[in-house]
């Protein structure tokens, strides 16, 4: 049991690993977009039906990178179920420290064998449902990020088209 709840662990850490490489993406192509925002929100007004493809690949990038952005905010942050007052567990950091160093102490010095095994099955649980809400939401994620790295450069080429 305890190596699932390590293997759990490293599930949720894997989550933040693959959040923060999308918000890299975000990054590089939001330096150049935004560098270029002027140019492409007024880029309509060009003669050419590039210009205006310009700016609305520009306004769906930037409401896609605000999408992944918000959404990769819900991955780091996951709102998934934990221990209530009557499932607290010896595991969790929270309820330990809400516990207090006494009572801590005497509950893990007390408790037989099949209380731990239980406490470690409900921490493995609870891990397991935040490994797989991250995995949902980064998900998300992905898929808006994917629209941003389609409609940046498809602005940029739109807008070289149109000049």
């Amino acid at each position: 049991m305890d190596s699932a709840v390590d293997r759990f662990g490293g599930w949720v850490q894997y989550g933040d690993t693959k959040a923060g490489a999308v918000l890299v993406v975000l990054g590089l192509g939001l330096t150049d977009l935004l560098d270029n925002a002027r140019t492409l929100i007024r880029a309509h007004q060009l003669p050419s039906g590039w210009g205006t493809l310009a700016t609305v690949c520009f306004a769906i990038a930037i409401a896609a990178a605000a999408t992944a952005v918000i959404t990769l905010g819900a991955t780091v942050f996951p709102r998934a179920p934990r221990s209530k007052p009557a499932n607290w567990t010896l595991l969790y950091y929270r309820d330990v420290a809400a516990r207090g160093a006494a009572t801590y102490a005497s509950d893990v010095t007390t408790a037989t064998l099949a209380t731990l095994n239980d406490h470690r099955a409900r921490e493995a649980y609870g891990l397991a449902k935040i490994a797989q809400t991250k995995a949902v939401i980064t998900r998300y994620a992905y898929l808006s990020a994917g629209l941003f790295l389609l409609s940046w450069p498809a602005a940029r080429i739109a807008f070289t088209l149109a000049t």
